[in-house]
């Protein structure tokens, strides 16, 4: 199963899904980013906890812990959770807007 990690931090996060939608209006681009995953306390926990503090890059490992989505230098803001539930168990879908840096001259 596929896994995500936030921000660089030690925890990974198993995910049912991944889709990432962007927009680009007068040269700005704005992206959506929905991540589906089994809720357990915590990650449930640890999603609400990005909500709060941001997201400034989004990795996603397939089943043998290889690389397989790299996003860095971001502006993420979790823009809502909706938990639902479905059979026995919890599912998350995690709505993070995501904006791009601008780099700095001569970084």
């Amino acid at each position: 199963m596929a896994k995500i990690k936030f921000n660089n931090d030690v925890n990974t996060y198993p995910i049912t899904g991944f889709n990432r939608n962007s927009t680009f209006t007068d040269g700005v681009m704005t992206s959506y980013a929905y991540v589906n995953l089994n809720a357990i306390p915590s990650v449930a926990s640890a999603l609400q906890a990005y909500g709060i503090s941001g997201i400034d890059s989004i990795k996603i490992y397939d089943d043998n812990d290889e690389l397989m989505y790299n996003l860095d230098n971001i502006d993420g803001q979790v823009a809502a959770l909706d938990e639902t539930l479905s059979g026995t168990s919890i599912q998350i879908t995690m709505n993070i807007e995501v904006k791009t840096i601008e780099q700095q001259a001569g970084d």
